[in-house]
């Protein structure tokens, strides 16, 4: 029987790209090449990036200016794993030397190594208080330190084969370990003592990282990304796409963005609310070892053969619409072609393009491209980017700009196998006339049993911007108890209510939304603000399924956006000069007080705020602000200083450097 390609279901998936600000998937702005750095990880300030250099050294560069600042030395063999400390200052390095160094940041010297394991050390993390250390080991066990004597105060017991990777949870309740023997388990810090065994369907778990609110771990191994309910021990969901094992992951500042790196060479992001693919990321030309967001959320830092490092800030969007599609329905056997158009609808001044399409190499391979109609005539089109599994394309018109719709290139496949595979397009983008880099939206569509079926557009999708996602709720709400036409009018009884907002809460839940979280706008709503939606919605007799789901919904908002404890997060930056953003987060309302003290326990400075709703102040635009002036108004000294909230009828001291 002829084997097709769309009887097992090629599909050609484009993932709307939300993931950070207007659209745009991140776009790559540096390379850093210290010989070979498959580790990194930022300071808490993200000023400083470290990285493993030549074998045996660790790399420290300024994020900033992206150039080398510091190179310690001393480990006698290859370096496993770098983690800073929760106030900055000092270093963790861990190492295949069976050691773990600590580092001075600031002197860059050797403060003291700590030894104990008896095969190398995989994996090393602070608590988040920065009293102990946590490392996995490739002797099966899993140590603690105290960091400030340097003894190792524990050994937890229990992985049948070495321990990969460790992580606390950010209460510092729990630590997960993820082993070579494919379990997870989570261990009660308070106790010493093993609480649960996570087994996942791998062989080994390389990576674990809890999400900032503690309530989900996500573990990455094989090729699969799994995501558990901390609490219940529970499997939530499962992430496929990666084609080969994943080695790291990471929660985005904000928790809303998860990171994958994978021996498959590519990063992916994913919607932690709706598990939905947000975009895949290339260049790398070695497996993706580490993966780390910068604490203040510009940044992701990717670790291979060389460190990429990615832009999350916003860039333009444009209305054009881009999207992949057959040129033929016609069904296709191994060793057949398949030509996809890179299509273009709603373009304005278009002058050029870059889009980079990613595929499975077991099931395809690129064998050819050509730049499309719709640029002006005599455009240039760049000899393409052909990796392992993708390739990326880009055009420019040399005179003149294109509008409306359009392909602007083909891209022919050959055919290697006939099993289920799907096509990204990632990193997209367009050129004006003025040389500015717009951000198009990606729109499903997909090709199945020989027929293109077109993308479903969704009237709880209120912005048009072909997604369906936080901004569509907001902008509901924003509307609530307007009448007459109104594009928040989802259910069309001529009102804009609840209900509304319901059925737009219910539509992350529908696989062709394609639900995405867009994290600035995460950052600007409420706990309160869930939580009276909430309060409404549950005053109505809703029996629909749909409307069940969106209350469901933002019950997982609400518990997203309520923190489970009153914390006082390290200052950032620290040191700093002159000002610097104090950062918490509050479990109940309360009335919250920065208390700034100098090493005499003199106060020099309060900072009322107020009363203040239960949720996450930390970013710049809610965090508690310190311009390093006493309460009469006079620069304070060079030193060092301590500051205290007082919220949620706790009282919590940190400890800040002011240098000049």
């Amino acid at each position: 029987m002829r084997k097709t390609i769309t009887n097992l279901f090629i599909l050609l998936i484009l993932f709307p790209m939300n993931t950070f600000a207007a659209n745009c998937p991140p776009r790559q702005k540096a390379i850093l090449d210290p010989g070979l750095s498959a580790i990194v990880a930022f300071s808490p300030d993200s000023s400083i990036l470290a990285g493993r250099g030549q074998n045996d050294t660790v790399y420290l560069w300024d994020v900033t200016s992206e150039q080398p600042i510091a190179t310690l030395i001393g480990h006698t063999s290859w370096i496993e794993s770098v983690a800073f400390s929760p106030d900055g200052n000092t270093l963790a390095s861990a190492s295949s030397d069976k050691t773990v160094r600590l580092w001075d940041v600031t002197s860059r010297n050797l403060k003291t190594i700590l030894t104990g394991h008896s095969e190398r050390v995989n994996r090393v993390v602070f608590s988040p208080d920065g009293s102990t250390l946590a490392t996995g080991s490739h002797d099966k066990t899993v140590r603690l330190w105290d960091v400030a004597s340097g003894q190792s105060t524990d050994l937890l017991i229990g992985h049948t084969n070495a321990v990969l990777s460790v992580a606390f949870s950010p209460d510092g309740s729990t630590l997960a370990s993820g082993g070579q023997d494919g379990t997870v388990r989570l261990w009660d810090m308070a106790l010493g003592q093993l609480k649960t065994i996570l087994t996942a369907d791998v062989n080994w778990t390389y990576s674990v990282a809890f999400s900032p609110d503690g309530s989900t771990l996500a573990t990455g191994g094989n090729k699969t990304v799994d995501l558990w309910d901390v609490p219940s021990g529970q499997r939530k969901i499962s992430l496929t796409a990666h084609t080969d094992g994943v080695s790291s992951v990471a929660f985005s500042p904000d928790g809303s963005t998860l990171a994958t790196g994978s021996h498959d060479k590519t990063m992916r992001l994913w919607d932690v609310v709706s598990g939905q693919h947000k975009a895949v990321l290339t260049g790398h030309s070695w497996s993706v070892w580490s993966i780390a967001f910068s604490p203040d959320g510009s940044t992701l830092a990717t670790g291979s053969s060389r460190i990429h490092l990615w832009d999350l800030a916003a860039s333009t969007t444009t209305p054009a619409i881009l999207s992949v599609s057959p040129t033929s329905t016609q069904s296709l056997d191994i060793g057949e072609q398949l030509t996809v158009s890179l299509k273009i609808v709603g373009g304005e001044n278009v002058t050029g393009y870059q889009a980079t399409v990613v595929f499975d190499p077991t099931a395809l391979i690129y064998f050819s491209s050509a730049n499309g109609e719709y640029l002006s005539d005599g455009a240039f089109f760049a000899a393409p980017d052909v990796g392992e599994n993708y390739v990326t394309l880009a055009a420019a018109a040399l005179a003149g700009e294109s509008n409306s719709d359009g392909v602007l290139a083909t891209i022919t496949f050959q055919v290697v196998d006939t099993k289920a595979s799907g096509l990204f397009l990632s990193q997209a983008s367009l050129v004006d006339p003025d040389g500015e880099r717009l951000c198009p939206h990606i729109e499903n569509s997909r090709v199945q049993d020989g027929i293109v079926i077109e993308p479903i557009y969704l009237t709880e999708d209120i912005n048009d911007d072909g997604v369906v996602n936080i901004q569509d709720m907001v902008l509901v709400s924003s509307n609530f108890g307007k009448r007459g036409e109104n594009k928040a009018d989802v259910n069309g009884d001529d009102v804009v209510d609840i209900v509304d907002l319901v059925k737009v809460a219910a539509a992350f839940g529908n696989a062709a939304a394609a639900p995405s979280m867009h994290p600035q706008t995460l950052l600007t709503l409420t706990a309160a603000d869930v939580q009276s939606w909430l309060i409404q919605a549950q005053g109505l007799t809703l029996t629909d399924a749909t409307l069940q789901r969106g209350i469901l919904f933002l019950q997982h908002l609400l518990a997203v956006l309520t923190p489970k404890e009153t914390i006082l997060l390290p200052n950032y930056p620290n040191p700093f000069n002159p000002e610097t953003w104090i950062p918490y987060q509050l479990a109940n309302p309360s009335d919250v007080q920065i208390v700034i003290y100098d090493t005499r326990g003199i106060i020099i400075r309060r900072l009322a705020l107020g009363y203040q709703a239960e949720g996450y102040y930390t970013t710049r635009s809610r965090a508690a602000y310190w311009d390093g002036r006493n309460d009469s108004g006079e620069r304070v000294a060079t030193g060092v200083y301590f500051y205290r909230l007082q919220a949620d009828g706790m009282s919590v001291l940190r400890k800040m450097v002011i240098l000049k």
